[in-house]
């Protein structure tokens, strides 16, 4: 195995791996797209069917990403994806926007702007090497790293949820008394 096709696989798991987790959390109830898109500026008629429109997207490439790297279509879907952050910090950073955002899934609020633009080149990158160099698995595999993915994600959400329960439940007895 040369070095540029681990560095194939390494892309394309990483690409996949963020997108699915990103999108999982877009569609989190409470953690919607639309108050950034607000943000923005964007028109407010257009900012629903935008934020359900990227929450329907951005799994696709993560999906086809494992599924079916060779697929003209990838790279076409990441970089669109990747441009569109872009776009949207430069709008952040250009309009002067202190916009919140939960990039790339994250847990913490960070800020719209130069994290996105930054994140473009390798974006780039990590398409070019994950179209070029990809490690191809058959389908029950590939949907089974999909689902132990989705299965990772879900328990650390119950992990998450059972300690703000434990949180709550002692904000309320320290407020009862």
């Amino acid at each position: 195995m040369e070095v540029l096709d681990f560095v194939g696989g390494i892309s394309q798991f990483l690409l996949a791996s963020v997108l699915a987790f990103s999108a999982v959390q877009k569609a989190v109830p409470g953690r919607s797209l639309r108050p950034v898109l607000k943000d923005l500026r964007f028109p407010a008629h257009l900012a629903r069917p935008t934020a359900y429109l990227v929450v329907a997207l951005e799994p696709t490439p993560a999906v086809t990403l494992i599924l079916a790297p060779t697929w003209p279509i990838v790279p076409v879907l990441v970089l669109g994806l990747g441009m569109s952050f872009c776009l949207a910090g430069a709008i952040a950073l250009i309009g002067h926007h202190d916009v919140a955002c939960a990039c790339f899934g994250g847990a913490a609020l960070l800020k719209l702007g130069w994290n996105q633009v930054i994140a473009f080149p390798i974006w780039g990158a990590g398409s070019y090497f994950a179209y070029s160099r990809p490690v191809s698995v058959d389908t029950v595999t590939g949907l089974s790293l999909i689902s132990g993915f989705l299965l990772i994600i879900a328990v650390s959400r119950v992990f998450r949820m059972r300690r703000l329960s434990k949180q709550l439940r002692w904000d309320r007895l320290a407020t009862a008394a």
